[in-house]
């Protein structure tokens, strides 16, 4: 079966009608278009993407100018210092003619602090004598005076003998605070001794708290006895 197409192209020239060459190149470029439609569709269905490739993406890269610099500050001129003022000499002062010679002032005597007061002392105890002791106390002061007393050796040779009076008064803490001979023994080295003990003695016992309360003081009269055995 012959197919003859009638193409006008242009610049072509078709056979004319009969030409047994040109019907020949007719079917054979029919055969190769369907041959190559029908591989065409073969690979279409094997890879689609084959023979329609996506494009490229091209990545664009748009470059920014840089923004413009900031304006320079504007330089201020630095701030004017004033001169300083020119130093005038100041003008010498007025002499002064001195007619008289000035009177110094007469200075008043500095008036001295009054004295300080004087402190006020307190008024002493009233002293209240008391003039008896228990007799108990009485024994022990003669006990002791009998333990101190020393009969004096020259009186001994000689044989003096005698009995002497002394007054003596003391505190309540028994502190001696004096001693008078009231009696004489009759000898100077008997009535010597008579004050002389109780200077050794210097102290007599404590009074009691019971005796005489009132009493701040207290003087008796205690004798000595001096004899030869």
């Amino acid at each position: 079966m012959s197919v003859a197409i009638k193409m006008s192209l242009p610049g072509v020239s078709v056979p004319k009608k009969g030409a047994p060459s040109e019907k020949v190149n007719i079917g054979v470029v029919l055969s190769v278009v369907f041959h190559a439609a029908v591989i065409g569709y073969l690979v279409y269905l094997v890879h689609p993407h084959a023979l329609f490739a996506e494009p490229k993406k091209v990545m664009t890269v748009v470059e920014l100018a840089p923004p413009p610099p900031p304006p320079p500050k504007p330089i201020q001129p630095p701030p004017r210092t004033p001169p300083p003022p020119s130093k005038q000499a100041a003008p010498p002062p007025p002499e002064q003619i001195v007619t008289q010679a000035p009177t110094p002032p007469v200075e008043a005597p500095p008036v001295p602090p009054p004295p300080p007061p004087a402190p006020v002392e307190a008024a002493p105890p009233q002293r209240i004598v008391g003039t008896s002791v228990p007799g108990a106390y009485y024994n022990s002061l003669q006990a002791l005076i009998q333990k101190t007393v020393e009969y004096p050796a020259r009186s001994q040779l000689n044989a003096e003998q005698g009995v002497c009076k002394v007054r003596v008064t003391f505190a309540r803490d028994g502190s001696i605070e004096d001693e008078q001979l009231v009696k004489k023994a009759g000898f100077p080295a008997l009535d010597g001794e008579c004050r002389e003990v109780f200077k050794r003695i210097g102290k007599f016992p404590a009074i009691p708290d019971n005796a005489n309360p009132s009493a701040t003081d207290f003087s008796i009269e205690l004798p000595i006895n001096f004899a030869l055995g």
